[in-house]
């Protein structure tokens, strides 16, 4: 929509709505809703353009005095956020929204937000889209596109995640604990419950929401083990007939404590796996990988110990080891690698590193070493024998 549109286009494109009752209040309700649909900053209308249109949707033609009152009062009101001006003296272009609730570029990233999104549902997906286009004027509305083509792989059945979000954020909010059903799929596709002690309903005390690698956590504590609570990790997209239960949380101390030590374990995590202990872990990285480390652990990594043809260097990280932390490491085919710790001298090179991290001795950090070299031979010997491979020692 390049041209400011005829007054006959003007009353078709309006909501049937707007204007019904034909009173002097209808008048200045459906100039706003003219103004915010066919006016931005590049384009405006006049006070006869105005006329024009309110008297073909009101039925009578409002004089001069009266459209520019309305004007005037929405000027100064501001209603729903617009920001009306007129053309300054000596220029035409008449009066127009220069500002609204969300710009065009807002609009934009949020359609790509909802687009990307794969907790919600196709129909969901194109509701909130045609009510984000709703928000600009007409012109917007033409310039906006949807620029990304989200991977459907990923779409769920119904929004499960932002509900089961919805009650968990109630029950920490009460300090109570949170109800629910958690379910996994089998080799049919089906969801079936998971069992914990025979019982499918199960009662958790949440501790925090966690969104990390494209999914919604709760982590949460669960009670009626021998060796005590244990630390859950549940996605809520799995999580059915979530509620606030009528039980008061369990370990409020624990609870501030794995709330307080949150963000550092959620980075220490790969896809929200580990084993719960923090591990200093050097790597060797050529050149190419470099890239990949800064992706996984963020701009503050730093390399040292380059070498004398600069194909490699050395970081240290802070890491909880598990599976699909080795799987990180074996999918770069030798491009980053499990370094050990060459001496206390060498060590010292890192010490600023080490320090950020959490201060660790050398045996220390030797112990590290060996934790994380044990661990990525017992994955690599599983995977040898599954396929009948001979294992090299």
């Amino acid at each position: 929509m390049e041209k400011q549109p005829s007054a006959k286009d003007i009353e078709a494109l309006l909501p049937l709505h707007v204007g019904e009752t034909r009173t002097a209040k209808s008048s200045l309700l459906c100039t706003i809703e003219i103004l915010r649909l066919f006016t931005d900053s590049s384009h405006g209308m006049t006070v006869g353009q105005l006329r024009d249109a309110l008297e073909l949707r009101l039925g009578r033609k409002p004089s001069e005095t009266k459209v520019l009152d309305d004007l005037h009062e929405i000027m100064a009101n501001r209603p729903f956020g617009m920001q009306v001006t007129s053309a300054t003296r000596g220029k035409s272009g008449g009066f127009r929204c220069t500002d609204s609730l969300l710009t065009d570029q807002q609009v934009r990233l949020l359609l790509n937000m909802v687009q990307t999104c794969k907790f919600v549902t196709p129909s969901q997906r194109h509701e909130l889209c045609e009510s984000l286009h709703e928000i600009v004027s007409y012109h917007q509305q033409d310039a906006i596109t949807e620029s990304v083509h989200a991977d459907k792989r990923e779409a769920v059945d119904a929004a499960d995640a932002f509900l089961a979000a919805d009650v968990c954020s109630e029950a920490i909010r009460l300090h109570r604990k949170v109800s629910f059903t958690y379910v996994e799929r089998d080799f049919d596709g089906e969801e079936k419950p998971v069992l914990v002690a025979g019982c499918a309903r199960l009662s958790e005390t949440p501790v925090a929401l966690v969104f990390s690698f494209g999914n919604y956590y709760l982590e949460s504590l669960a009670t009626g083990f021998r060796d005590g609570p244990k630390r859950m990790l549940r996605r809520l997209d799995k999580m059915r007939g979530p509620s606030v239960s009528s039980e008061a949380m369990e370990y409020p101390d624990l609870v501030a404590d794995l709330r307080a030590s949150l963000e550092r374990r959620v980075s220490e995590t790969f896809d929200m796996w580990g084993d719960g202990m923090q591990r200093t872990v050097f790597l060797r990285v050529e050149r190419p990988y470099a890239r990949y480390v800064y992706d996984r652990f963020g701009k503050s990594v730093r390399f040292r110990q380059e070498s004398s043809d600069g194909s490699h260097a050395f970081t240290c990280v802070s890491v909880q080891l598990s599976p699909t932390f080795y799987r990180w490491i074996f999918g770069m085919g030798g491009g980053i690698l499990i370094a050990k710790p060459q001496s206390e001298i060498w060590v010292q090179l890192f010490r600023e590193d080490v320090s950020r991290l959490g201060w660790k001795g050398y045996d220390n950090l030797m112990e590290d070493y060996e934790a994380a070299l044990a661990g990525f031979s017992r994955q690599m010997h599983a995977a040898c024998e599954g396929y009948g491979w001979e294992v090299l020692k």
